[in-house]
């Protein structure tokens, strides 16, 4: 007799009553989830910072008139632009590179004159003000960032609840598996497993459930017609071990 089928093999403990909960979030997918939730965390106050010491200086700095004397261009998949202006404070001369978009960069050509405002204490601190005034808006990028990271931490949690809400509510259920097929994908290899099973209401049930395995990724797949065990709720919401 072949051994059962799972499409994750921890949730044998479960089967086996060493586990109380079915595979949720891996130790890894909450070590990737914070790290990255950090990241744009760092990135969302950085954006922050600048967004709020830019609305400091156009609004309470002192313009005074600049010319651009140099234009560069970061490539990249999203290139960048740049353009260094020079200004006289009180005789001292000072130099500011500021980033600008595209249409912004082919206007301001070197020798262009435009208007800057400074910071009294600290000159070397500027920011283009006028025509070419860099939009100080944070809502846009802060919802992004902000979805950014609550998608990528709500992906763990979301598998954390799903494990707690089978586990609780589920139904322990004999199946058969129906078919299993290999997914190269960017995030790693993967395996689709399809199912069947007589729900206890006597309808039989279909269904099938991807998962990470790379374990499989050169090893012949399990044939239709093995056992497998699947945590029954609903005909809707079920899922094969």
């Amino acid at each position: 007799m072949h051994p059962i089928v799972y499409a994750e093999t921890d949730n044998q403990f479960f089967v086996e009553g060493m586990r109380r909960f079915i595979k949720g979030a891996s130790f890894w997918e909450w070590v990737g989830a914070i790290i990255l939730s950090l990241v744009f965390g760092v990135v969302a106050a950085f954006f922050v910072n600048e967004v709020l010491l830019t609305r400091d200086i156009l609004s309470n700095g002192i313009e005074t008139n600049a010319h651009i004397v140099n234009q560069r261009v970061v490539s990249g998949r999203s290139p960048s632009y740049f353009v260094l202006y020079e200004y006289d404070v009180d005789g001292g001369i000072y130099q500011y590179e500021e980033s600008v978009n595209r249409d912004h960069y082919s206007l301001l050509p070197l020798g262009t004159r435009v208007t800057v405002r400074y910071v009294a204490s600290n000159p070397e601190n500027a920011r283009l003000s006028g025509a070419f005034q860099w939009g100080t808006s944070l809502e846009p990028s802060l919802l992004l960032l902000g979805g950014l990271i609550l998608l990528i931490i709500g992906i763990p949690i979301y598998k954390q609840w799903q494990s707690f809400r089978f586990s609780r509510r589920g139904q322990l259920i004999d199946g058969t598996l129906i078919g299993s097929h290999g997914l190269y994908e960017p995030q790693g290899y993967s395996v689709r497993f399809k199912y069947t099973f007589v729900s206890p209401l006597g309808l039989t049930v279909k269904g099938k459930r991807t998962v990470k395995r790379r374990d499989l990724r050169r090893q012949s797949l399990p044939k239709s017609g093995r056992s497998v065990k699947v945590m029954y709720i609903n005909d809707k919401s079920h899922r094969m071990l």
